[in-house]
C-alpha cells in the first residue's frame, strides 16, 4: 500500500490534499544533518545490524518490536529502525538478504518482528507464511 503524505492547504488550514512522494534517498530525511548521520553510522552499521538480528533471534517465536529491541540493546529507536529495515531487505528488498520478517501482530502499537528460520533470501516473499518457511 502506497503511503500518502499530507500538507496544509493554500489557506493555511489543515487539509487532505496529497503531495507527491519523493524518490528514496540514502538518508531518512534529505537534510544535511540526516545525511551526515547516515554517513557517520556507516562503519558501525554491520555490527549494529548483527546485534539487532541476534536479539530478534534470541526472542524466538515471541519476536520483538522495534522499541523492545532498542530498550534491550540500549540504543535509540532512530538507530534500530534503519537496521531493521536493512534486515527486512532494504529499501527495494534487494539491497540486503531478508533475515527477518514483520508479522501482523502488534505489541504496544508496534509490529512484531521475527527472525526467518530458513536460509536468507534476496527478494521479499509475498506473504508472512511464505516469508519464514
Amino acid at each position: 500500500m502506497k503511503k500518502t503524505k499530507w500538507r496544509k492547504t493554500d489557506q493555511g488550514l489543515p487539509g487532505l490534499e496529497p503531495q507527491q512522494e519523493q524518490p528514496p534517498r540514502p538518508a531518512a530525511v534529505p537534510v544535511s544533518t540526516s545525511i551526515q548521520a547516515a554517513e557517520a553510522i556507516q562503519e558501525r552499521a554491520p555490527e549494529l545490524r548483527q546485534r539487532v538480528l541476534d536479539h530478534i533471534r534470541s526472542c524466538g517465536d515471541e519476536g520483538a518490536t522495534r522499541p523492545e529491541i532498542a530498550a534491550a540493546l540500549g540504543i535509540g529507536t532512530n538507530t534500530v529502525n534503519p537496521r531493521c529495515n536493512e534486515l527486512l531487505g532494504g529499501k527495494d528488498k534487494k539491497q540486503h538478504p531478508v533475515l527477518i520478517y514483520q508479522t501482523s501482530e502488534s505489541r504496544g502499537g508496534c509490529k512484531v518482528l521475527r527472525a526467518r528460520r530458513s536460509e536468507p533470501v534476496h527478494t521479499a516473499a509475498q506473504g508472512e507464511e511464505e516469508s519464514h518457511a
